[in-house]
């Protein structure tokens, strides 16, 4: 899949903040590391999400997502001075740009050694799954993956951050994380303007990365 017309994508996130301006876990024993985060293309339900190795193996989970796309699981300690990677498969979600119901596919977020403590939050986004391809799939460093991403998007993804709902944002949510909610929902408007499916929009994730 060849994905083309970047640009008004990367106009509409890097400008997002500014339409924002008026807007007002699991326990562990000593030897895990507790995490928690969410899932979103818009918050995806019932997702398998596991913490993997660069090599694919998996260190902790798997654990179902919520309605919210919220989970939260345990890392042993021993594996924390190397990559990790939250991975999610399947799951459903509502799209925010068809209105449709929609089969979540694999999403990533890509964590480099060391830098996952407890209470960390982790969410996988659009975003942070195509920095974690340009990672995994083509060789890229995290620092040159994120200035790949920033250069054709405008902004650099933030793991840290737990999206909002961009459909139904609660009032509690700080702008930060309505941001982000946006800038997920952003993906499924390309996805709609390019001819695809709510459902291929995964496709087009790696489609972005490799181009």
């Amino acid at each position: 899949m060849k994905v083309c017309s970047l640009a008004p994508l990367a106009l509409a996130v890097s400008c997002s903040v500014g339409l924002l301006t008026g807007c007002s876990s699991s326990s562990s024993s000593s030897n895990e590391t507790a995490i928690s985060g969410s899932i979103v293309a818009a918050p995806v339900n019932g997702a398998q999400v596991s913490v993997i190795d660069v090599n694919g193996n998996v260190v902790a989970g798997p654990v179902t997502t919520n309605t919210q796309g919220e989970y939260a699981l345990n890392i042993p300690n021993a594996s924390i001075n190397q990559d990790l990677i939250v991975k999610s498969s399947g799951g459903t979600f509502m799209d925010e740009a068809t209105g449709s119901s929609a089969n979540a596919a694999e999403m990533f977020a890509y964590a480099s050694a060391n830098s996952v403590s407890s209470g960390s939050s982790l969410s996988a986004t659009p975003g942070s799954t195509i920095i974690a391809k340009l990672v995994m799939n083509h060789n890229k460093t995290m620092t040159q993956a994120q200035n790949i991403f920033k250069n054709a998007f405008g902004y650099t993804p933030d793991t840290g951050v737990m999206p909002a709902d961009a459909m139904s944002a609660s009032t509690d949510a700080s702008n930060e994380e309505k941001l982000s909610g946006f800038r997920a929902a952003a993906f499924s408007q390309l996805a709609m303007d390019l001819g695809l499916s709510q459902n291929d929009q995964f496709e087009m994730f790696t489609a972005l990365a490799k181009d």
